[in-house]
């Protein structure tokens, strides 16, 4: 293997072209990346289940996902993929979006009227466009609600056994 150690990479006219510093941050001359380029993307996956059978409490969920933008202005679309169940009956179930300790986004509700014995599976995914305007780190939790006194949520779980629930940050600048 090879290295290639440089302070500063120029064009052939002598213009400035990149420089790197003793931490090896680099610096253009010009923007790099143009309005809605991604910038990074950060992903975590989990095989977790989480199981709710208390009435109106909010539930974390895994996985969480943490990132630095790079730009203040950056858009941050946050993604969670999972699968749910419910056997809920006569009851809300809902999914909110939590950004370091405040709540952000509220996915709606779902309303089930089933059997008590029945199970109702589906595969769902939760798409959220954010704005932190930082460049400091942002943290990422969903959050699960069972609005009922007869029944049970699951996350990231089928009648058999556990599946891979993901969750995304992707910036993308502005």
């Amino acid at each position: 293997m090879s290295t290639l150690k440089v302070e500063t990479i120029s064009h052939t006219n002598n213009t400035s072209g990149l420089t790197i510093d003793s931490s090896g941050n680099v610096t253009a001359p010009v923007s790099i990346g143009s309005a809605g380029s991604i910038i990074q993307t950060v992903s975590a996956t989990s095989s977790t289940a989480v199981t709710v059978t208390s009435a109106t409490t909010w539930t974390n969920v895994n996985p969480t996902v943490a990132i630095t933008p790079k730009f203040s202005s950056s858009k941050i679309l946050i993604t969670h993929s999972a699968s749910m169940m419910s056997k809920a009956q006569g009851g809300d179930i809902q999914m909110r979006l939590i950004r370091d300790s405040s709540s952000i986004a509220h996915f709606g509700r779902l309303y089930t009227d089933i059997e008590n014995s029945d199970w109702q599976s589906w595969a769902m995914t939760w798409p959220y466009m954010d704005s932190p305007n930082t460049t400091s780190e942002v943290g990422y939790q969903f959050q699960i609600y069972l609005q009922s006194t007869n029944g049970e949520l699951r996350h990231n779980a089928t009648v058999s056994n556990t599946v891979t629930a993901a969750s995304i940050a992707m910036e993308i600048k502005q």
